[in-house]
């Protein structure tokens, strides 16, 4: 049954297309072609040598400077492809962060000391005794230089 559908389908297009088929123009013959020219010339061709440098966003600084906040504070920038090729590769750099965060890890264990330790205030070396005698003998050995300039020298006797 859907064969005999089928069969009327196309029996009918063709009927209607049929007309339309015969309204076209035929095609050109061969002969009025104009034949393709035989060798084409083409023009000089010049290869330029790549820019040296190339383009690093992070090279130059921002002329504007701003306060810090936040977010200046944990952000910095990756390093550029030609950093990180002068600076061994890949593979170091990648060594390089995961011995950083593993020391990051070791300082939060307890017990653990960082590697920078704040300043601790201790008692001066001298009490208020011992300043007021080291002072009294700097000035008596200061009176004693001065008081040697200004004294004519003796003259050495001579040991012919």
């Amino acid at each position: 049954m859907t064969r005999m559908i089928d069969r009327r389908v196309c029996a009918v297009l063709l009927v209607m297309c049929g007309p339309a088929a015969a309204q076209q123009a035929p095609p050109p013959s061969p002969a009025q072609e104009t034949p393709p020219p035989l060798v084409t010339t083409l023009e000089e061709v010049r290869a330029l040598p790549p820019d040296e440098e190339t383009l690093d966003l992070y090279t130059f600084d921002n002329p504007i400077k701003v306060e810090s906040n936040r977010f200046n504070d944990r952000y910095h920038p990756p390093p550029s492809p030609k950093e990180i090729t002068e600076n061994g590769g890949y593979l170091v750099y990648g060594f390089a962060k995961l011995v950083g965060f593993a020391a990051q890890g070791l300082q939060k264990i307890p017990g653990i000391k960082g590697q920078v330790q704040p300043a601790i205030a201790r008692p001066p070396p001298l009490d208020l005794a011992q300043m007021e005698r080291a002072a009294r003998i700097s000035a008596q050995g200061a009176r004693d230089e001065t008081s040697a300039m200004e004294a004519p020298a003796a003259p050495t006797p001579s040991h012919d």
